[in-house]
């Protein structure tokens, strides 16, 4: 039988979901930030004599989803340039999305994060940190979320130099179906081309 304190070692050790040394503490939070949301907005929310049928809740199995990024046409020949930051879950219900974007900044700097056309009603993070180059969107839409191809995000870039942009996801970006367990479903990535 083990020890409390062989045990707490095994604690200690990691041997927990989410655990990875090579994750910052930054991408960590993020993840099981996302995951909570996407439980939370799983289920539908009722009104005083509304429909009380029950939701139970199925595992998602198939990964179906992409994330994409497209220039503008009509920016692309500008000093400024907006990139457009969709989902398409290609049929299956998703309802959180955490879009971690790298960049150069050597060749690039992040100027806003537009917000209007986006299919999310709530935003937990929209950040812009041009000293790593990252840009954090972190967004849901409750019950019953989105199914078919929708905007995450209008991103605007100023060139810095003529030196082609290095503009990608982050692998921890995830798109979790609307599943009560916020199952990632992310399936591909599409980055600038």
């Amino acid at each position: 039988m083990k020890s409390f304190s062989q045990q707490n070692q095994i604690f200690a050790q990691g041997q927990l979901p989410f655990h990875n040394d090579n994750l910052s503490l930054f991408t960590k939070t993020f993840i099981v930030s996302l995951i909570i949301i996407s439980i939370i907005l799983s289920f539908p929310t009722f009104g005083h004599g509304a429909d009380m049928t029950e939701r139970i809740p199925v595992r998602a199995t198939e990964k179906t989803a992409s994330l994409d990024m497209n220039i503008a046409s009509s920016s692309a020949t500008s000093t400024n340039f907006t990139v457009k930051v969709s989902t398409d879950p290609n049929g299956q219900a998703i309802n959180a999305v955490g879009a971690l974007i790298n960049y150069s900044t050597s060749t690039v700097k992040a100027i806003k994060i537009d917000l209007t056309n986006s299919f999310c009603a709530l935003f937990i993070a929209n950040t812009i940190d041009n000293q790593t180059g990252q840009i954090n969107v972190m967004c849901g839409k409750p019950y019953p979320g989105v199914n078919t191809e929708s905007t995450i995000a209008e991103i605007t870039f100023q060139r810095l130099t003529n030196a082609t942009s290095s503009i990608a996801f982050d692998p921890s970006s995830m798109v979790l179906a609307n599943d009560g367990f916020g199952t990632d479903v992310l399936r591909t990535i599409n980055n600038l081309k």
